[in-house]
C-alpha cells in the first residue's frame, strides 16, 4: 500500500467506518485462524487446548505489555488514548479467541459464503471447532 500510489484504502475513514460497523454488529474481523488437521487431532488431542493456551497467554504477555504506559513500547503518539478506546470499544480485547467469542463472527461469515456460493450448504461453527475446555 505505501509502494504504490495507486492503492488507497477504500474508506478513507475506515476507524470510524469499523467502529461503527462493530457497535450495530458485535463483528471485528478474525485476523486469523489456527488449522489442525484432524488426523493430527485425533492422533495428538492435547493438541487444541495445548495450542489454544499458548497462544492465548502469548496475546495476554502483549497486551499487557503494550498497556504499560510506564516506559512506552511503541513511538506511537496517542497510545494511551487509543488504549482507552480500545478498552471501551471492545472490553480491552479487539480479538478474543475461542468458538463462543467468535461465533457472531464466523455464523455472519457462513452467511456470506453461502449468499455469494463459495460453499454449498451450511456448516455449524461447533462443526469447525474442537472443545479445549
Amino acid at each position: 500500500m505505501k509502494g504504490n500510489p495507486n492503492i488507497v484504502r477504500l474508506f478513507p475513514n475506515f476507524r470510524d467506518i469499523e467502529k461503527q460497523y462493530f457497535k450495530r454488529t458485535s463483528i471485528f474481523p478474525v485476523m486469523h485462524l489456527i488449522i489442525i488437521k484432524r488426523s493430527t487431532y485425533e492422533k495428538y488431542p492435547f493438541i487444541g487446548k495445548s495450542l489454544f493456551d499458548a497462544f492465548n497467554e502469548s496475546k495476554n504477555i502483549a497486551l499487557t505489555r503494550m498497556k504499560n504506559l510506564a516506559a512506552l513500547r511503541y513511538m506511537l503518539p496517542w497510545l494511551a488514548d487509543d488504549l482507552d478506546e480500545i478498552e471501551s470499544i471492545f472490553d480491552g480485547d479487539p480479538w478474543p479467541y475461542g468458538e463462543l467469542e467468535n461465533k457472531t463472527c464466523i455464523d455472519t461469515l457462513i452467511d456470506y459464503m453461502l449468499e455469494q456460493g463459495i460453499i454449498g450448504k451450511r456448516v455449524s461453527t461447533s462443526d469447525l471447532f474442537i472443545s479445549v475446555k
